[in-house]
């Protein structure tokens, strides 16, 4: 059964400099997930959509802790979802 969202959803992107480095927030209308899911949704073949393979976070997540940085989840006040990640700031040589 598909299930057909009838709402507008939003989409909100935001950057923010940090004394150490950067953050990113993107944020959603749309279903969200329950607080337990939390840290289940960053692990490989977990899923939530139907048909989801589950490795879209899992792999996000590893790819920004190679770059010593962090990837965490928090649903909505509202409804929807927010992931946000933070990367430390790097020395760039200027020639």
């Amino acid at each position: 059964m598909a299930v057909r969202w009838t709402e507008e959803r939003e989409l909100l992107i935001g950057t923010r400099y940090e004394p150490d480095g950067v953050s990113v927030e993107v944020r959603d209308s749309g279903p969200g997930f329950a607080s337990a899911a939390l840290e289940r949704v960053f692990e490989a073949f977990h899923t939530t959509k139907p048909g989801g393979l589950g490795l879209g976070l899992s792999i996000c997540r590893s790819i920004i802790e190679a770059h010593n940085g962090r990837l965490w989840a928090s649903p909505n006040v509202a409804r929807g979802a927010s992931f946000q990640f933070a990367l430390p700031a790097i020395e760039c040589a200027v020639s």
